[in-house]
């Protein structure tokens, strides 16, 4: 019974996100651009405009999410603080930057949404979009635990922003803000390692992708990120070396523009002999997942420790062939979770003072 209930729970989660995006790519199967008599042609270019864009931020969304809160929540080490003498908490608070190398469909840079006769819709390019953050983060014991530091428990808070992307169509910062707990395997010792788990939620305000009026597409999405993490770290002399391993879930309300400018002979004929641009909106939620792996080297220095990361994210779902044909769409799409088979490098470098 116990191996059932696990298997549902995993189930459920790796389903979860692939229903979401199937039922964005079923409201692109039937988007209407509200212009009689042109063919089918024009109308199914028109719905693989929708499913790009719905790819486009498949792929996006995870590459912000990594950015915003790297992978270790209290960067350098794996060990819960605790509580001085039982009596008062101690506090961690760090500053760090990040940055995330992720691949990203090139959606409002240098992509042209365009058809003729004879000319149908290109593939999206990608290419690899430097995102960085700046991230303050703390940790305050409340819980010492029992031997050997089982059980005890620090809350944790952060607050990230990151600017403005022109590659990404982000025309303004996002902040973000988030709040957990770390709960300890093992308290870091002489010959003992630190060893603890924890989760985190982080959420942003609604925030625009892109104009609509300049680009091809536009997005307007919140994000929230459900995040877990288990992290081991032990310490020499003044060394400290800190490896771990996570899994985020990134959920978003969209919405979501595209538009299509069409020069064929049939778009004319409706227009006046000018070509016509296509249009239409769609509204949903996005969700997806990753895992992701990391290791921190740092330098104690008393209560200072500078310290830095490196790791990588791998997504676990997105936007399939499978649900574009479910959809009555093309299932020959670059951006498919096929075919973004690459992952996202991510890193961070950063202080922390322990009090």
């Amino acid at each position: 019974m116990r191996r059932f209930v696990v298997a549902a729970i995993v189930l459920g989660v790796s389903a979860a996100p692939a229903r979401a995006q199937s039922g964005l790519m079923e409201s692109c199967g039937q988007a209407t651009h509200g212009h009689a008599g042109l063919p089918q042609e024009v109308t199914n270019q028109f719905r693989q405009m929708c499913a790009q864009v719905v790819n486009s931020f498949a792929v996006l969304q995870p590459g912000v999410g990594i950015a915003f809160s790297g992978g270790n929540p209290v960067l350098g080490t794996g060990s819960t603080i605790g509580m001085r003498l039982g009596l008062m908490p101690r506090v961690s608070v760090s500053v760090r930057g990040n940055i995330a190398f992720a691949q990203m469909p090139q959606l409002f840079e240098r992509y042209s949404a365009t058809i003729g006769d004879g000319e149908t819709l290109s593939p999206m390019a990608r290419a690899g979009i430097p995102l960085t953050s700046v991230q303050a983060d703390a940790a305050v014991g409340v819980f010492n635990g029992f031997p050997f530091g089982l059980g005890a428990v620090d809350l944790l808070g952060s607050v990230s922003l990151v600017p403005r992307v022109n590659d990404i169509g982000l025309s303004e910062s996002i902040v973000n803000y988030g709040g957990g707990a770390r709960v300890g395997i093992l308290k870091q010792g002489i010959l003992m390692p630190g060893v603890s788990i924890s989760g985190m939620y982080r959420r942003m305000g609604k925030i625009g992708f892109g104009n609509i009026s300049t680009h091809p597409g536009a997005i307007s999405s919140d994000l929230d990120n459900l995040s877990f993490r288990a992290v081991a770290s032990k310490g020499l002399l003044m060394l400290d070396l800190a490896v771990g391993a996570g899994y985020d879930r990134y959920s978003s309300d969209v919405e979501m523009q595209w538009k299509v400018n069409c020069g064929t002979q049939e778009c004319r004929n409706v227009n006046s002999g000018n070509p016509l641009t296509l249009q239409d909106e769609i509204k949903g939620k996005l969700t997806t997942s990753t895992w992701n792996v990391f290791v921190n080297g740092g330098l104690s220095l008393l209560m200072l420790n500078i310290v830095g990361e490196i790791g990588y994210q791998k997504a676990n779902d997105g936007v399939s062939a499978a649900d574009l044909q479910k959809a009555g769409l093309s299932g020959d799409q670059k951006l498919t979770k096929e075919a973004m088979k690459n992952g996202n490098f991510f890193g961070s470098i950063g202080v922390r003072l322990a009090i």
